[in-house]
């Protein structure tokens, strides 16, 4: 009977708690577009020579989750790329997502995914995203994939905001 009040309390206080640290991170309601752009460089993990021209027409996919300062979460919003045979990312379809952001501590988290595996994530906050308050921001990103051509998957990756 003790356990049946005391989860109940705990969960109603951790909201409080939450709710109270968000109203003093409080800022100016932003809204913007968000459309990820960016290159991929395939590596040979025998030699370590550069074979990005070998895989045009790699997918990538980027899902995106606006999330709140109270730990909430709304996604994911997907964009669909395919690289050329100098892996410029290149977006499939047309159009993009807006957001609005009134919190300090809100950011937008970016996960990167290349065959369904996860190749790396990123995080973009409200101090930087608030430059592009009414427009659209282009974060630009440096993707590298180590491809094991002995397993023929994925040896390790790394994603990198550049601006």
């Amino acid at each position: 009977m003790k356990k049946t009040l005391f989860l109940p309390l705990l969960i109603l206080a951790s909201t409080f708690m939450s709710c109270n640290q968000c109203e003093k991170t409080e800022a100016s309601e932003i809204e913007f577009g968000l459309i990820v752009s960016g290159y991929v460089t395939v590596y040979s993990k025998q030699g370590g020579q550069i074979v990005t021209s070998e895989w045009e027409g790699l997918g990538i996919t980027v899902l995106m989750n606006k999330v709140y300062c109270s730990g909430r979460s709304n996604g994911p919003f997907e964009y669909n790329y395919t690289t050329d045979n100098t892996g410029q990312l290149l977006r499939s379809g047309a159009g993009y997502f807006s957001f609005r952001m009134d919190n300090t501590n809100d950011y937008m988290d970016i996960d990167f995914f290349c065959g369904g595996r996860e190749i790396g994530e990123s995080a973009i906050g409200y101090d930087i995203l608030k430059a592009y308050a009414g427009q659209t921001a282009h974060p630009y990103y440096e993707i590298k994939i180590i491809w094991d051509y002995e397993l023929n998957d994925i040896h390790d990756s790394t994603v990198k905001l550049i601006y």
